[in-house]
């Protein structure tokens, strides 16, 4: 008997062992197929602004700030909208233009992401998505119902120069070639004629 329920016992323990491994595997291939670049759709973005001037992207963006991915969200797909958004939770950590919270998260809703249709990354020519942990500077748009938007080719400049090691590890950007080539982008901005100014809800003034 003492065999038996022992031969039994171990075959529940092997069944077990082969249930977790499937659900470890499952998870990982989910992850590694979201997270894929390798099947990569561009959409050709018709915009009102010339996204190689960035004082042009400066004067149309209510806020220039750089922050930190904290988590990747949801994807949302919208037969309404031209590509899929993806939330992303940010903390911001220096603001460059306008004032956002500094002491909590705030949520950013960004232009591409999975599609439910295609299973490929879809994005604007020139775009990427941001990545969980990355520092960059960001370029967005707060939106009639308070929201943010990352929307266009530049929303997001990843912190990639020279001294990229050391501002991931510091949020002292005074010699860092991004965040200075966004102060000067700001201080010599080309203001919108089109886009009215808003105010999104993380704003400290709002």
């Amino acid at each position: 008997m003492k065999t038996k329920a022992s031969k039994i016992i171990l075959a529940v323990c092997v069944v077990a062992v082969l249930v977790i491994a499937a659900v470890i595997l499952l998870f990982v291939f989910k992850n590694s197929k979201e997270d894929s670049t390798d099947n990569i759709s561009y959409v050709e973005g018709s915009f009102i602004i010339d996204y190689d001037d960035l004082r042009q992207v400066a004067g149309t963006n209510d806020y220039i700030f750089v922050g930190q991915i904290v988590r990747k969200g949801e994807t949302e797909n919208d037969e309404e909208l031209p590509l899929p958004v993806t939330e992303y939770s940010i903390r911001v950590e220096e603001n460059i233009k306008g004032e956002l919270i500094t002491d909590e998260d705030i949520m950013v809703y960004k232009d591409g992401g999975i599609s439910d249709v295609s299973g490929n990354l879809v994005l604007y020519e020139g775009d990427c998505m941001p990545e969980a942990g990355n520092r960059y500077v960001f370029y967005a748009f707060a939106q009639p119902d308070g929201t943010l938007l990352l929307s266009g080719p530049v929303s997001n400049v990843l912190i990639d120069s020279s001294d990229a090691q050391e501002a991931n590890a510091s949020d002292d950007y005074s010699e860092n070639q991004e965040y200075l080539a966004a102060v000067d982008t700001y201080e010599n901005e080309i203001e919108s004629e089109i886009m009215e100014p808003m105010t999104c809800e993380y704003d400290v003034n709002a």
